[in-house]
């Protein structure tokens, strides 16, 4: 179909094995007691295929396209206190479009669909001894994704420089933060979240007037966020 084609897979296979033991100091015995900490020992299991198609192309002297479809399989096995099995099936992919018209200037357009990896460690319970708290484990947390479409453009201003403008959206499910668990606290899932972002750097050379190495660099950043709120109190901004 007038373009090139790739074809590619990966296999991943993750395990954790953890032992934790917590103890509180008894200064009469100067000695610590065992604290009962069943969610803190365990293990993870990840089995984990991803495979892919890509096709690319130009579509005119200036134009040109890409588009990558993926998906990823997984199993994920956790031992230990409620040692749960778990499979996903996920969607990922990417379409992009390059604009050049000219010589001094490129616009490139992309849509695109990820699936984010787990730490293992916040299945499991951990006691974070130097700031005074303790996460409870979560057996049901689930890996982020996101859809992300983003505008990037750069100008070049010959011998005064350049300029990068970049337009960023995304709207995020499965959103990993701290959530309520059991009557305490843990890494979980929000439903959903969403980040706006607008970017722009620049570099002004003043050589064209005379101040021979002088340059301005500017770098200018826009965010906001919105986060449905895992607690139930409403939206966060």
């Amino acid at each position: 179909f007038g373009g090139d084609w790739q074809v590619s897979g990966e296999g991943a296979f993750n395990r954790l094995d953890y032992v934790a033991r917590l103890g509180t100091f008894d200064p009469v015995a100067e000695d610590f007691v065992e604290t009962p900490f069943p969610g803190g020992t365990g293990g993870v299991r990840e089995d984990r295929y991803e495979g892919s198609l890509s096709y690319s192309r130009p579509l005119s002297r200036t134009l040109s396209l890409q588009i990558v479809t993926a998906a990823e399989t997984s199993e994920l096995a956790q031992s230990g206190t409620n040692g749960l099995v778990r499979s996903f099936f996920r969607p990922k992919g990417l379409v992009s479009l390059a604009w050049k018209p000219g010589s001094d200037l490129d616009i490139s357009a992309k849509l695109r669909r990820r699936v984010g990896q787990l730490s293992f460690y916040d299945f499991l319970a951990r006691s974070f001894l130097n700031d005074g708290n303790q996460n409870s484990g979560n057996n049901q947390l689930r890996p982020q994704q996101d859809w992300t479409l983003e505008f990037e453009g750069n100008k070049r201003l010959g011998a005064w420089g350049s300029v990068k403008l970049r337009l960023v959206g995304r709207q995020v499910e499965d959103y990993v933060t701290i959530i309520p668990v059991d009557g305490g606290e843990s890494v979980g899932n929000a439903p959903t979240a969403r980040v706006r972002v607008i970017e722009m750097n620049s570099t002004i050379n003043f050589d064209p007037v005379g101040f021979k190495g002088a340059k301005l660099d500017i770098y200018a950043l826009w965010q906001r966020a919105y986060l449905t709120d895992p607690f139930g109190t409403g939206r966060i901004n």
